[in-house]
């Protein structure tokens, strides 16, 4: 991410940034991560979640929904990746009613730059491979 005048993007000061990323994501010695609609009931996936946060810093440093998604989305997924968790999804991500959400977003990032190109269900969540 490009730094300007100690600004991640111009926008987010660095401390600020490193400060939302740590808070977004949970459970981070978890073999998996959970993407989508998930309600952690176990400790055994990473997820990642801004909850009621993410309007607040989206509008306290004037963020687009692209910024969002690559300065937290994009990091918690390529941390993920490069771990080698498991890449798990609640719902299929490439199904039409999707197709605008951040789930389908989550599952073009990992394909485009990880090369996932699989989804296969395994009890009641899809399993990202390669």
């Amino acid at each position: 991410m490009k730094i300007i005048d100690g600004k991640i993007g111009g926008k987010i000061p660095v401390q600020d940034f490193q400060e939302i990323r740590k808070a977004s994501v949970h459970n981070t010695n978890g073999d998996s991560m959970t993407l989508g609609k998930y309600t952690p009931t176990v400790d055994d996936s990473m997820y990642f979640d801004l909850g009621s946060k993410w309007s607040e810093i989206q509008g306290k440093y004037k963020l687009t929904d692209n910024e969002m998604f690559e300065y937290f989305n994009v990091p918690a997924l390529s941390d993920a990746v490069k771990s080698g968790k498991v890449i798990r999804f609640s719902h299929k991500p490439d199904l039409k009613e999707y197709e605008a959400s951040y789930l389908a977003k989550e599952w073009k990032y990992l394909q485009n730059e990880y090369g996932f190109d699989e989804l296969t269900l395994e009890g009641d969540v899809w399993i990202a491979s390669k």
